[in-house]
């Protein structure tokens, strides 16, 4: 199982392609310097194309959002999307990337001056991850394809995986660094152009707010407009399409949205995460089916089954640059199953919406820190006491301190968590870096996945919104609740909270210890130890069997070390 993205080989001097090296990619033998594809076996019609003029190439894979727009600007009759982002590179360089917008990712190949360029769009469709030796250049969307080139050693790079395990701040910080060295990930919306004297990466673009002024229901009419619109760009040219519904309001307005917006020879099918039959726990059935009833929607519940261990990492962690901070990647992966059974193209996941429309915590005051879980308080006021505070996992001593002081010393900043009081709607930083960071494939599923609140417009649009509009006039989450109106029942525009998205993650945590406490000799074996601590692994195993600490941090740190330790492990097997 291999990603889906672009997969090429290039020579800057233009020697011949070696045999091995493009055995190892899957490709064609070429006679010239330059040979590429695209491999996405459920891109939509149109989502594949090339273009060449004189002695350039272009591989565009995905899709450009307004091309019309940009042939204008272009003053240009050209309609092909490769065709035009070619004479867009071609006119302004990398500057292009400004009018692209869309979901993209390319590789621009100049014959004449023997130059690649690789870009990704400001939202990843994709990954593409570059490697280089000598005057060759290969690229790929799967760290193991490249790890698999005779001239890669394929070993773990320490300052690489802990940038990988990282919490966002640091993560964000490793300008493109992975864990294998030598190979480079393109950040979303930047650039790699190389040539014989060495490579230039551009800066990942900033968010900045639109210019925009006017009152709350003009906000609140103007997000749903940009929503509206993310959403039919999503759907566009898919016959079967999901979302993740879960009866709160991100997943809620979506499902809204979409339902309205579908057109002739469309369906749309809501998925929900169901706790197990017969277990008594709650779980969010009951109010998707209230939104969904409300659209004459259909509801699937995805319980997930006993397999795989919440421990331990799945099979498509491999094939990306890290371990998945996530321990919840059995549910995912459901879900997963779930919408490729029922046949969809693509998934509607409502994550973001709290840097946007339903924004929680943009207007969180001092005197709101009391009911803040206390390590997330820490974290807000910027008291992180130890280098562990950095990382998901807990990492052994010895490896934390041969880091690079740049890593050991990196200084959490406050800003990501607690944005001015008064200020915009959101802080367009780190946590919008992290939604334009996710990927869009669903590996081995068949389908796609989109994100319509990480939409640009919609994001420049919603930093632009004064924060005093989440609570307006006393109201909660007021804008997601004044654009529900009519959309939903008035039980769901009214829900305080929700439920825990996996009902029984607590269980599993407990039930799956016995695959974690199995792997652990294995893991010692492989010299797992050197940089993961195991022994406070192997203590706090210990202590969530006989129901020690179950607070959510650490939950969420005792699977984080496992998912590290199963990584390394598996990487070396």
């Amino acid at each position: 199982m291999r990603l889906a993205g672009l997969y090429g080989l290039a020579s800057l001097s233009g020697a011949p392609l070696p045999a091995a090296d493009l055995a190892v990619l899957d490709l064609d033998a070429a006679d010239g310097p330059f040979v590429a594809a695209a491999r996405d076996p459920d891109a939509p019609p149109g989502e594949v194309r090339r273009a060449a003029f004189e002695e350039d190439r272009l591989l565009l894979l995905g899709r450009l959002d307004d091309a019309a727009a940009l042939a204008a600007e272009l003053g240009s009759s050209l309609a092909d999307p490769a065709a035009l982002a070619l004479a867009a590179l071609r006119r302004w360089g990398t500057e292009a990337r400004a009018r692209m917008s869309g979901e993209w990712s390319l590789a621009w190949w100049q014959g004449a001056e023997r130059t690649l360029t690789l870009g990704v769009s400001d939202n990843l469709r994709d990954p593409l991850l570059f490697a280089r030796n000598g005057d060759h250049v290969a690229f790929a969307p799967d760290l193991r394809v490249l790890a698999g080139l005779g001239w890669i050693h394929g070993a773990i790079d320490p300052e690489g995986f802990a940038y990988a395990v990282g919490r966002a701040p640091l993560r964000l910080a490793r300008n493109g660094r992975t864990v294998v060295r030598g190979v480079t990930a393109l950040a979303a919306g930047t650039w790699a152009r190389i040539d014989r004297s060495g490579e230039r990466i551009a800066d990942a673009p900033t968010i900045t707010p639109a210019a925009w002024s006017g009152g709350f229901d003009d906000a609140v009419a103007d997000l749903e407009h940009m929503l509206r619109g993310s959403v039919r760009r999503a759907i566009a040219g898919r016959a079967r399409i999901g979302v993740l519904l879960s009866g709160g309001f991100d997943s809620s307005l979506l499902a809204a949205i979409a339902a309205e917006e579908l057109g002739a020879g469309q369906s749309l099918t809501c998925f929900t995460s169901a706790a197990p039959a017969g277990s008594g726990l709650p779980d969010e059935l009951a109010f998707s089916r209230m939104v969904a009833d409300r659209h004459g929607l259909k509801v699937i519940g995805v319980g997930p089954p006993p397999e795989p261990s919440l421990y331990l990492p799945g099979a498509e962690t491999f094939a990306l640059s890290g371990p998945i901070p996530s321990p919840r990647h059995y549910l995912y992966a459901a879900f997963a199953d779930a919408g490729r059974h029922a046949g969809i193209e693509v998934m509607l996941d409502g994550i973001g919406g709290e840097a946007t429309i339903t924004r929680k915590i943009a207007a969180l005051g001092r005197h709101n820190l009391p009911g803040i879980p206390r390590q997330f308080a820490r974290r807000l006021l910027g008291r992180v006491a130890s280098p562990d505070g950095l990382f998901h996992p807990r990492l052994a001593g010895d490896f934390v301190a041969s880091l690079p002081l740049s890593v050991r010393a990196f200084s959490m900043p406050r800003w990501p968590w607690l944005p001015p009081i008064g200020g915009s709607l959101f802080d367009p930083r780190v946590q919008l870096q992290q939604l334009q960071e996710a990927i869009t494939a669903v590996p081995g599923r068949g389908y796609r996945q989109a994100f319509p609140f990480r939409d640009r417009a919609l994001l420049r649009l919603g930093a632009a919104i004064p924060a005093r509009f989440v609570d307006w006039r006393g109201v909660p989450r007021a804008i997601a609740r004044a654009m529900l109106a009519g959309k939903v029942p008035e039980a769901i525009r009214r829900r305080r909270s929700g439920l825990p998205i996996s009902p029984d993650y607590r269980l599993r945590m407990r039930r799956d210890l016995p695959s974690l406490q199995e792997a652990l000799p294995h893991w010692r074996g492989l010299g797992v130890g050197a940089v993961i601590d195991l022994d406070w692994l192997e203590a706090a195993a210990k202590a969530q069997a006989v129901g020690g600490d179950s607070s959510a941090g650490a939950d969420m740190q005792l699977g984080a070390t496992a998912h590290a330790a199963g990584f390394i492990a598996g990487w070396r097997a």
